[in-house]
């Protein structure tokens, strides 16, 4: 027995339908995947730049005490500056 044409066209479209879904499935997978990459980079450069802090203060408290002596207007406005860097940078690494 011979099938008939909607029988024929009705198999070819669910196969369609069926190479979207999977084709769709591998997408959202590379999407999320992806994604998952992006979030452990930026996780690790968060930790990166945490490390740095303690190098940061050493240089910031060397520069004050060198500084210290003449406390003058501009030093004043230097270390103020230096000091709001790195709040900003601070404030945002924990965003």
């Amino acid at each position: 027995m011979r099938p008939n044409r909607y029988t024929v066209k009705k198999t070819v479209t669910n196969q369609n339908y069926s190479n979207n879904t999977n084709n769709n499935n591998d997408f959202q997978e590379s999407v999320n995947w992806s994604l998952d990459e992006t979030k452990d980079n930026i996780k690790k450069s968060i930790d990166q730049s945490r490390n740095q802090i303690p190098r940061i203060n050493y240089i910031v408290n060397s520069y004050q005490e060198e500084s210290w002596g003449g406390e003058t207007d501009l030093n004043i406005a230097i270390r103020r500056a230096i000091h709001l860097g790195l709040h900003i940078i601070l404030y945002t690494k924990n965003l």
